[in-house]
C-alpha cells in the first residue's frame, strides 16, 4: 500500500516539474502563453499529461506487486492476502484519483519555484509528508475510520490495507475517495489557473 500510494505520487513528479518551473527556467513558459489557446486549457493540457504518467507509474507498480505476492509462500508465513480480480479493480478506483490530485497538487507548488531543482526540493519534501501516517495505518487501521476518505493518501493506504485482508469496501466509500480527490484538483487547477496569469510568474525567474 505504502509504494502504491508513493508511485501514485512520485510517477509524474519530474513532468509536473519539468512543465512549470522547468519551462519558466528555460524560458520556454512565454512563449508558449502567446499561443491563442486560454490559460485553462494550458493547465488542463499539463496536468493530464502528468496524471497520465503517475497513472503509468501507479499500473506497473500494481502489476509487479500482483506477481511478487502470487509468488510468495505467505501461507507458510502465517499471512494471508486477498488479491482476486475484485480486490485490484478496487484498489485500482481508490489509487487513480490520487494521481489526479498528486498532479495537479506538485504543478501548483512547482510553479512557485524559479527552477527544476528547487521545485525538485519543494516536491521531495511534500511526498514525505504521508509517509509516516502512512506506515502507521499499514500497522493496523482503524475499521471505522470513515473521516479518512477524503483525506488523500490516508484513504487510499487505508483502503488498500483493508482490500487485501479481505474486508469489504463500500462503494459509496470509493466515491467519497474518488470526488474528493477531484475536488481538491479542481481547486489547485483553478489557482495554477490564475497563476499563469501573473507577470510575476511568466517573467520571474
Amino acid at each position: 500500500p505504502l509504494f502504491l500510494m508513493l508511485a501514485a505520487l512520485v510517477g509524474g513528479m519530474n513532468l509536473a516539474i519539468d512543465s512549470t518551473a522547468g519551462e519558466r527556467e528555460r524560458g520556454s513558459l512565454e512563449p508558449l502563453l502567446l499561443n491563442p489557446v486560454s490559460r485553462r486549457t494550458i493547465a488542463l493540457g499539463k496536468w493530464l499529461a502528468t496524471a497520465l504518467s503517475s497513472t503509468v507509474v501507479a499500473l506497473f507498480t500494481l502489476l509487479t506487486f500482483v506477481i511478487t505476492i502470487q509468488q510468495l509462500p505467505l501461507e507458510r508465513l502465517g499471512m494471508r492476502v486477498v488479491l482476486g480480480a475484485a480486490e485490484i479493480v478496487q484498489i485500482l478506483v481508490a489509487i487513480l484519483p490520487l494521481t489526479l490530485f498528486g498532479a495537479a497538487l506538485q504543478m501548483l507548488i512547482a510553479t512557485f519555484a524559479r527552477s527544476f531543482k528547487e521545485a525538485q526540493t519543494y516536491l521531495s519534501l511534500l511526498n514525505l509528508l504521508p509517509m509516516a501516517p502512512a506506515m502507521f495505518l499499514m500497522l493496523g487501521p482503524p475499521s471505522d475510520a470513515w473521516w479518512m476518505l477524503p483525506v488523500p493518501t490516508m484513504a487510499q493506504v487505508a483502503t488498500v490495507v483493508r482490500v487485501m485482508r479481505g474486508d469489504s469496501v463500500a462503494a459509496w466509500q470509493l466515491l467519497v475517495i474518488g470526488v474528493s480527490s477531484l475536488a481538491y484538483s479542481a481547486v489547485c487547477l483553478a489557482c495554477l489557473e490564475r497563476l499563469l496569469r501573473r507577470e510575476r510568474i511568466i517573467f520571474g525567474r
